[in-house]
């Protein structure tokens, strides 16, 4: 992966002043660059565990697609965090790599139990006490990182940062392993569903929720996501987002941040 530096940010962007469609354009161009590098790390794992894989699906029986531990699938320095800036302004380098190794070890070190949880209805899904772990860790991070520099604060959005590098990185390694599974097994059918965690929503969005309502679609279909904005007290809806998933990079930051959303992947293999 190509590293972005705040250094050569601040050649092409001046004084470092990064807002609006700027801030935009450099915020696709990391998220296209951690995708790119998933993607290609993809292949790590290894063919006779491709194999012991596959033969978790039967024919005509709808299965739960539960992806291998994180250091089977994809090696650590496949993993940056999405967000380089805060309010527009620039992470510097020391502390976006700081933030990066606190993502890596959360999910690489979480030793409580799996960071997908296993069995049971909730089986295929991001395991919750993964976030809170990363929050508390980054939250060290600002803390350490706010007192060697004067005028720094602790960001007001902790919780909001880490539900969406975690559920971004996670999400999309979900996504690319699917699709890795696909291309080796024509022989197989693979849908997927919207969850929508009520539970961790302290404020639910409306389209978010009404996408729980409807059924599962194919895997390479995209999800029509009702966008709603508040318009003289009252929501009202003006759009539709096609999204892969819940946190898909392409989306509007308004259907992404401190979104608690899952999505259940379905195989089963052609009768």
């Amino acid at each position: 992966m190509a590293k972005i530096h705040v250094d050569r940010l601040k050649r092409r962007y001046k004084d470092g002043d990064v807002r609006g469609a700027k801030y935009s354009e450099l915020v696709k161009e990391i998220m296209d660059n951690n995708i790119e590098n998933v993607q290609r790390n993809m292949y790590v794992y290894n063919k006779n565990k491709w194999k012991t894989f596959d033969k978790k699906f039967s024919a005509g029986k709808e299965t739960k697609l539960v992806i291998p531990n994180e250091e089977d699938v994809i090696p650590k320095r496949a993993l940056h965090i999405l967000k380089a800036a805060e309010s527009g302004k620039l992470i510097a380098d020391k502390l976006r790599d700081q933030l990066t190794k606190n993502l890596r070890d959360s999910l690489f070190n979480f030793k409580e139990e799996s960071y997908i949880t296993r069995r049971g209805e909730k089986a295929g899904r991001i395991n919750p006490r993964l976030i809170e772990n990363f929050e508390k860790d980054i939250r060290g991070t600002f803390q350490n990182y706010t007192k060697k520099g004067k005028g720094l604060t602790m960001p007001s959005n902790v919780h909001s940062i880490a539900v969406t590098e975690m559920r971004s990185a996670v999400n999309n390694i979900k996504k690319e392993f699917t699709q890795k599974l696909i291309d080796d097994n024509p022989d197989i059918i693979v849908s997927k569903k919207w969850v929508h965690n009520r539970r961790l929503s302290k404020v639910p969005r409306r389209g978010h929720v009404q996408m729980e309502r409807r059924k599962a679609i194919p895997f390479n279909n995209y999800f029509e996501v009702p966008l709603y904005k508040e318009q003289k007290g009252r929501l009202v809806k003006v759009g539709v987002t096609m999204m892969r998933h819940p946190h898909d990079p392409s989306a509007p930051i308004e259907q992404k941040i401190n979104c608690n959303c899952d999505y259940d992947i379905i195989v089963t293999r052609k009768k």
